[in-house]
């Protein structure tokens, strides 16, 4: 198990929910920390990151296929994510915002977290989401 952690975790002291954000330094994203209560598929995922508020910010996006991936940490399993960094995960699969290029209108890049493993699945397929802010990469 790690260590240290890379990660640096931001409370924003609001009296209700989980307010945390957890800061990348290294790719200079800002994650919800935890997951979004219920699982969405990427319509109501995008609907969410429009209306979502945390910290004094208003540009939460669902992530990219690179985003999710740059915080899978290859020397874990099960779940493949530093979990002092993103306490309560686990090893489910998150959205992405990613559509497969063989398939765009039907099918996006979906990020699991058990192995770290990026699979195509259909965008109306319900998952975890983890909304992201900062500097887009695709």
């Amino acid at each position: 198990m790690n260590t240290a952690s890379r990660f640096k975790i931001i409370d924003t002291a609001k009296p209700v929910g989980d307010t945390r954000i957890t800061e990348d330094p290294t790719t200079g994203l800002q994650w919800q920390t935890v997951y979004w209560p219920e699982k969405v598929n990427l319509e109501e995922g995008e609907k969410i990151a429009r209306d979502f508020r945390l910290g004094g910010f208003n540009d939460w996006r669902v992530p990219s296929r690179a985003e999710a991936n740059s915080i899978v940490d290859d020397t874990r399993c099960n779940p493949a994510i530093d979990t002092e960094a993103f306490p309560g995960a686990t090893s489910d699969a998150i959205l992405t915002s990613t559509p497969y290029a063989g398939n765009p209108s039907d099918c996006v890049w979906v990020q699991h977290f058990y192995d770290g493993t990026s699979v195509i699945l259909s965008r109306s397929y319900r998952f975890r989401l983890r909304l992201v802010r900062g500097p887009v990469r695709q």
